[in-house]
């Protein structure tokens, strides 16, 4: 819990299998005041390059209801229509105090 914030960590693995270098953005949703705290940047891939980028996501505490919530995070390629979709979990501590 930072700043009225719960945060959760990811680690996300990116390919580009495309001939051309990507620039990609991630995004985050599933919940009321689901936020991306990292990555903010546009995040390049080289063709055929696996890599791995931390993320951050995080809801404000006062929406925070204890327990693992389905969430969805989407990378989306700049200027395509590329885009991957996954389902994961964000976890909130049901001992709020």
């Amino acid at each position: 819990i930072i700043d009225d914030q719960i945060e959760n960590s990811y680690s996300l693995k990116l390919t580009n299998r495309a001939p051309e270098t990507v620039l990609l953005s991630i995004d985050a949703s599933g919940l009321d005041g689901l936020t991306v705290i990292e990555p903010v940047q546009w995040i390049e891939v080289e063709p055929g390059e696996t890599i791995d980028v931390a993320m951050t996501l995080s809801i404000p505490l006062i929406t925070a209801q204890g327990g693992m919530h389905p969430i969805n995070i989407v990378a989306m390629a700049k200027e395509t229509d590329i885009q991957k979709a996954v389902d994961t979990r964000f976890y909130v501590p049901s001992n709020l105090d």
